[in-house]
């Protein structure tokens, strides 16, 4: 996307600290138009993992995120805590502001064994 776009800044956030780090040694990642962060985005400021993770809200301006996606986010966290994680996401995205969402399919095997 940074490519089609030369005046789009991207943000990217993994609960993983390793992934954050592989995409930060990546050639396109030096290009002065994106931040990736390590973010349990299931947590507040205060509550986070490490000391080397952020909250989102230290890191990300209240509505100034014109698109989200989240890829196999759903999936991964409690059921208990989309209403809390989604509301966090929320206060992030400009009025107008689009999430997309990919995940896995409601009763696929795959789905099922994220559950079991």
């Amino acid at each position: 996307m940074l490519r089609a776009n030369p005046d789009l800044f991207g943000l990217a956030c993994d609960l993983s600290a390793e992934a954050v780090h592989l995409l930060q040694r990546k050639e396109e990642y030096q290009c002065g138009r994106c931040l990736a962060f390590p973010c349990d985005m299931t947590k507040g400021v205060s509550e986070q993992p490490s000391e080397e993770h952020r909250g989102l809200e230290q890191v990300v301006p209240a509505e100034s995120v014109d698109f989200a996606t989240l890829l196999f986010v759903l999936s991964a966290i409690d059921p208990n805590q989309y209403v809390s994680t989604l509301t966090r996401i929320h206060s992030r995205m400009r009025p107008g502001g689009v999430v997309l969402v990919r995940d896995y399919g409601r009763a696929t095997f795959k789905m099922s064994s994220v559950y079991i």
